[in-house]
């Protein structure tokens, strides 16, 4: 038995899969918002091959949502205009998106799920595995399902005691990424 993320990646590749390995797999949903979603549309429209699956991408506005100013509301003219022309079921403006992919239930135990947003890691919470990326590699997989990905090596971590009062989760991971390095030690 591996990882979680070796678990679902094996899932996915139909085979089991080892750290460090790469892998082209099958996502299950594209997330992008109106602040990363015009240049999705950029890249897609480049690319000018069709949507492999409408029922997979979903768009937010949330960042700029009432638009602030002239620039975010031609970006949501942009989008809502890019949404109907290619007949998206999904465009959302009800709360921030990884919160919303949450609780609509786009992300769920064992999914893949991207999005073209660095918070998109956040989906791990849920059993999932999630992962941010630009917004070129976000127009590219809406044309094919699919997204590169390297088998992550993992390394473990236990914690015993209490934290103080006052200390949370954050801190702790903060300090724990401060002892390790970025790279893990």
């Amino acid at each position: 038995m591996g990882t979680l993320i070796e678990e679902i990646f094996s899932r996915k590749a139909g085979k089991t899969v080892k750290a460090g390995e790469m892998l082209l797999l099958d996502v299950d949903y594209i997330m992008s918002h109106d602040n990363t979603t015009p240049l999705a549309i950029k890249a897609f429209r480049e690319i000018g091959k069709p949507i492999l699956d409408k029922n997979r991408i979903v768009i937010h506005l949330d960042h700029a949502y009432p638009a602030p100013n002239v620039l975010a509301a031609e970006n949501h003219r942009k989008i809502i205009d890019f949404v109907k022309e290619q007949e998206l079921p999904y465009l959302l403006h009800q709360g921030v998106c990884h919160q919303v992919m949450i609780e609509e239930g786009f992300v769920t135990p064992g999914s893949i799920v991207i999005g073209a947003d660095s918070h998109s890691n956040t989906y791990g919470a849920m059993g999932a595995f999630g992962s941010g990326l630009g917004s070129t590699e976000i127009g590219v997989a809406w044309v094919t399902g699919k997204c590169w990905f390297k088998v992550p090596e993992t390394i473990r971590v236990e914690l015993h005691g209490r934290t103080q009062s006052g200390v949370y989760a954050k801190d702790v991971m903060i300090h724990i990424t401060g002892l390790l390095g970025m790279d893990g030690g």
